[in-house]
């Protein structure tokens, strides 16, 4: 997984902010799943409430907005609250907008990875086991309780690894997705909550916890999660650039 990123506008606004996804391709490892829950075969819009704590940090205002999901990767953020921004999702990478400032960023993707995104949102409507890069494998799977754990070796290119995915599902869906390196120090972990029946693939909430390269905590992110009804709007242009509006890379 890439690592999360927390932005802020040019301008020196508040909080622009998107997590990067898990470095996770089009090339899947198909393996039993334990959990019930139906691929996503339709757009999703999922309403968010998000707060972060970042160590050593002032604590950042809440932001809240809405996320459109759709099969294969593609999604459209458009966040209200603190700062007005979409962002725009696919294959390609990503492109950032402040419909208010004079700058938008690209975000260019991965070789081989899904561009960057609301790590936590996707984590909670993906099958790990259907997207992880081409050559990763499965190391494990055992029964724990009601729950299975799987663990997967997570490929980086031909010859190298990311590290271990370990994955807790149950017939409602994933309940813990962690990933450590390959020395053994835990990167992220996803903490997913209660569904409302089997079979749905949102939890009311996510517990996402970011890791620094000794292992220490380093960002702690809550959100609150509410599936809505998918409307014209949001099927609509997002993140388009608006005029005079200066393009940078990230």
């Amino acid at each position: 997984m890439i690592a999360g990123l927390c932005r802020r506008s040019p301008r020196g606004g508040h909080l622009s902010l998107w997590a990067a996804a898990i470095v996770l391709s089009a090339g899947a490892v198909l393996v039993p799943r334990p959990s019930q829950t139906a691929p996503l075969r339709a757009p999703m819009a999922v309403e968010f409430a998000l707060a972060v704590d970042s160590l050593g940090a002032t604590a950042e205002l809440p932001v809240r907005g809405r996320v459109l999901v759709q099969p294969g990767g593609k999604a459209c953020a458009r966040v209200r609250e603190p700062l007005r921004q979409e962002l725009r999702l696919g294959p390609e990478g990503a492109l950032l907008v402040w419909p208010d400032r004079g700058t938008r960023l690209k975000i260019a993707a991965q070789p081989g990875a899904v561009p960057p995104a609301f790590e936590a949102v996707l984590v909670a409507v993906t099958e790990p086991a259907t997207t992880l890069p081409k050559g990763s494998a499965l190391l494990s799977r055992q029964a724990q309780g009601d729950a299975v754990l799987s663990r997967w070796r997570v490929a980086l290119g031909a010859n190298s690894s990311l590290g271990t995915l370990s994955a807790l599902e149950d017939a409602s869906g994933v309940r813990r997705l962690e990933l450590h390196s390959d020395k053994g120090l835990l990167q992220k972990r996803f903490i997913l909550g209660q569904r409302a029946a089997t079979g749905q693939h949102l939890p009311a909430s996510v517990v996402a916890e970011m890791y620094g390269r000794q292992g220490q905590l380093a960002r702690r992110e809550r959100w609150t999660l509410r599936q809505t009804p998918v409307t014209s709007a949001d099927l609509g242009p997002c993140a388009e650039p608006r005029p005079g509006q200066v393009l940078r890379d990230l």
